[in-house]
């Protein structure tokens, strides 16, 4: 029936299965003919049951229909030979028996019993306190905590970090061979900015094809108590990067253009023009500098090295340039016609002295018999005290145009006749009115005495004459100004004001006067604004559109990467170089860039559109030092590859006691 089967399948040659035309095929035997497995030639019967040769002849000759023996050689080692069996009926060709040898089947069944064996071996040693190494490892113990992990997990307190496996074979198996996921168990305690899962706790969205990752493909355990958990190979990196190199040099991509100059100093501080110009003026030779170290505190620099305070460096220059700009929050200006009572003057702020003239010249009269006329009763022109525009801070206070006489002068003289009733009080009202916000540090330090006695001058219609110069700053009155004078830098009045102005919640063409008549960095008060970057703080949606750095702005360490200036200070020398030294000191690796247009970087308020005074570094810099058999060049000593790695609370004590 097989046969039968086999003949119907169209284009099936049955011939050529025949015994004396292909040799014999027994995958599920055990043992192979020792020819094929060496010759690739087998014999014609292969081996016996026994593992025995199964013949040496090549063929079993059979009597044909003459009763002689016929050769029965098959076709594939040649058909029948022309020298023909002997009269006994043997063979005329023999050769020496073979070795057979085990086939595939037979040699994979052997290694899986080896590999099962071995596998049942390993559990039954490593169920048992057997002892297999050093003091105080055992099968159950694969190596002593990383010192500061082994205060959480006691001795045999396996179950602090890993799940306990279920005691039947299949689970236990698993354990030896798959590899664990220590991830839940490693952020029960140590956090991470973002999710802990994922290359660098970052979702990186040119980057979908990255897999999740766990803490023990790169960090392991068990090494001992003073093993470095982060001491990571530098090939580990490679596995994931898309374009991996061997060494820093050659290898290591270029450095961005100007690294690492990515942001507007908060100082506009010209490096190049002080150097190249003014620091070799003879006029200051004995203030200049002489190295770099003088306005940079070189002895606690680490990412950065911070500047010393401008009390140190800046002021021995710009010092005195401070208390030369002063504030105009008020200034008298020409009015076209009175609207104060001069009565209401009088009862308000007692006689003037024209009033004690007149009385005067009334008494002379009297004594010469002569009659003289009140001149008050005369109806006489007026003519306005002064000539001045409104000052842009009382224009923006008021709401007024600071050349519009006629919606200037009544709101003017009833905030005059109101200072002069009650001092400060009806200044801070409109200021307060005006920014919607207290405005208690822009008049910190006013006495409302000295406002009483300028408005009563300007009630009156004469000026007010300053009993003294205010050489140490503050508040006075200056004729037809009340006026403050900042006592030096940081001065905090000052500051207010200009951070007031920024903040205006106004828009309009008297706020943008108010901005650049405090913001003017060669006329504003104080000069501030010469020194200090003004910035759009857009980025921060609570604060102000704009905002001034008042403070130096220190760089922190960048998310994945960081540099300590602490390490390579001593190799530069920085005290010793002068500053206008090429290639030597700091200028080692950041040379001046005289070219750039770093004032103009400034202009249009944007941190992130920035000309250093210096070239960016190149990584040909860092490689003078860094590189193969050298200085350490590795991944990890200048890349970090946690996003701001922490603990929690719990950690650091922070959980109440019930």
């Amino acid at each position: 029936m097989t046969e039968r089967r086999i003949r119907n399948e169209p284009g099936l040659d049955v011939e050529a299965f025949r015994h004396d035309r292909s040799v014999y095929e027994r995958p599920n035997a055990r043992l192979r003919c020792g020819r094929a497995s060496f010759w690739a030639k087998p014999c014609l019967r292969g081996p016996n049951a026994d593992g025995s040769c199964g013949g040496v002849a090549d063929c079993q000759p059979a009597r044909g229909k003459t009763g002689r023996f016929e050769c029965r050689r098959p076709k594939h080692l040649g058909g029948p030979c022309a020298t023909g069996p002997g009269p006994d009926g043997a063979c005329a060709h023999h050769r020496p028996p073979c070795v057979p040898q085990p086939t595939l089947r037979t040699m994979r069944g052997r290694l899986a019993l080896v590999v099962f064996c071995a596998v049942v071996a390993l559990v039954i040693a490593f169920s048992g306190a057997v002892r297999i190494g050093s003091a105080g490892i055992n099968s159950l113990e694969p190596g002593p905590l990383f010192g500061p992990h082994a205060g959480f997990a006691p001795k045999g307190a396996c179950s602090t970090c890993h799940e306990a496996h279920g005691g039947d074979l299949s689970t236990l198996v698993a354990a030896f061979v798959e590899p664990a996921d220590m991830t839940e168990a490693c952020t029960s305690c140590h956090t991470f900015a973002g999710e802990a899962r994922k290359a660098h706790n970052v979702s990186f969205a040119d980057r979908p094809d990255l897999p999740d990752v766990t803490c023990n493909q790169c960090h392991r355990e068990h090494l001992g108590a003073d093993a470095d958990l982060t001491a990571i190979d530098d090939r580990v990196c490679a596995t994931c990067h898309t374009a991996p190199f061997a060494t820093f040099v050659p290898g290591h991509p270029a450095f961005s253009p100007g690294y690492p100059h990515r942001r507007e100093t908060s100082i506009k501080f010209d490096h190049a023009s002080h150097i190249n110009k003014h620091f070799s003026d003879a006029k200051v030779a004995d203030r200049a500098p002489q190295s770099c170290a003088v306005c940079h505190d070189v002895t606690t620099a680490t990412n950065a090295v911070l500047p010393v305070k401008a009390a140190e460096t800046c002021d021995s220059c710009h010092g005195s340039q401070i208390t030369q700009r002063d504030i105009v929050v008020f200034r008298l200006p020409e009015l076209a016609t009175s609207e104060i009572d001069a009565e209401a003057v009088r009862d308000v702020c007692g006689p003037t002295l024209a009033d004690f003239e007149r009385l005067e010249e009334r008494m002379a009269a009297m004594e010469a018999g002569e009659t003289m006329v009140d001149e008050e009763a005369e109806d006489e022109e007026f003519e306005s005290v002064s000539l001045d525009e409104m000052a842009p801070l009382a224009s923006y206070v008021l709401d007024v145009d600071v050349d519009d006489m006629d919606a200037y002068g009544e709101p003017v003289q009833d905030l005059v006749m109101a200072m002069a009733e009650e001092g400060s009080v009806p200044l801070a009202a409109a200021l307060e009115d005006r920014l919607g916000a207290p405005t208690t540090a822009l008049l910190a330090g006013l006495n409302p005495e000295l406002v009483k006695r300028v408005a009563c001058a300007w009630a009156a219609n004469v000026e007010y004459e300053p009993p003294a110069d205010p050489d140490n700053g503050g508040w006075f009155g200056d004729y037809l100004e009340l006026k403050y004078r900042p006592m030096g830098h940081a001065d905090p009045v000052l500051r207010a004001w200009i951070e007031a102005s920024l903040a205006a919640p106004d828009e309009d063409e008297r706020t943008e006067m108010l901005r650049e008549t405090l913001l003017d960095p060669e006329e504003g008060p104080g000069a501030c604004i010469k020194c200090h970057a003004v910035h759009d703080a857009a980025a921060d949606a609570d604060g102000p559109p704009l905002m001034v750095e008042w403070t130096y702005h220190a760089e922190g360490q960048r998310a994945y990467y960081f540099y300590s200036h602490r390490a390579h200070l001593s190799l530069v020398h920085p005290t010793d170089v002068a500053m206008s030294t090429q290639e030597a000191g700091c200028q080692t690796c950041h040379r001046l860039d005289s070219a750039a247009d770093f004032a103009a970087s400034f202009d249009d308020a944007d941190p992130m559109t920035f000309a250093s005074n210096f070239e960016g570094i190149r990584i040909e810099t860092c490689a003078k030092c860094h590189a193969e058999r050298e200085v350490r060049a590795d991944c990890r000593l200048c890349h970090r590859y946690h996003l701001e790695a922490t603990f929690k609370p719990i950690m650091m004590g922070a959980f109440s006691q019930e």
